[in-house]
């Protein structure tokens, strides 16, 4: 789970939730603001979280509660440039990150896909996902055996799919 204060330059709570030991545990994260998007390779204890004022995305050990963070590629940590939903594919180990205001393209939204190590390995840009006006969040739903996925759009209505391969 992902929280905090929320207030600019704030570091974000996250919280640990072990089901079949039922405990709880929490620990300071790294990267600015409140937590926008979260998700969990469950296989190798990694998770990856995007935060709201800096732009940046945060690779954690589950383990050692370590974790470290890489900005956005272009975007010079400014909040507009920030990251939305995570989503993990653990076919192929990677997460994609939506940026709803691309700071790789000149237009649009752009979805970056980084190993469990926080290596870029991909940028897609093409995507009309703001989330300015709705009051449910853009979210990424991926179909990892064919390496594919969907977004909301290109209708800011969300009446749209918008599909894509990585």
């Amino acid at each position: 789970m992902g929280g905090g204060p929320g207030c600019f330059g704030c570091l974000p709570i996250i919280g640990v939730v072990d089901l079949a030991q039922g405990s709880f545990s929490e620990f300071t994260g790294v990267g600015f603001g409140f937590i926008n998007g979260l998700a969990v390779d469950s296989a190798d204890g990694i998770f990856c979280t995007t935060t709201e004022d800096d732009a940046s995305v945060e690779f954690y050990n589950l383990a050692t509660k370590i974790g470290f963070a890489v900005v956005l590629p272009g975007s010079g940590s400014q909040q507009i440039f920030s990251g939305a939903d995570v989503q993990f594919d653990p076919i192929h180990k990677v997460f994609l990150v939506a940026q709803p205001v691309s700071s790789s393209s000149s237009q649009g939204s752009t979805i970056y896909v980084y190993s469990v190590n926080g290596g870029l390995n991909e940028t897609i840009n093409g995507f009309n996902f703001s989330n300015t006006f709705n009051v449910v969040p853009m979210h990424i739903a991926l179909h990892p055996s064919l390496r594919s996925g969907y977004v909301d759009g290109p209708d800011a209505g969300v009446t749209e799919l918008q599909s894509f391969t990585y």
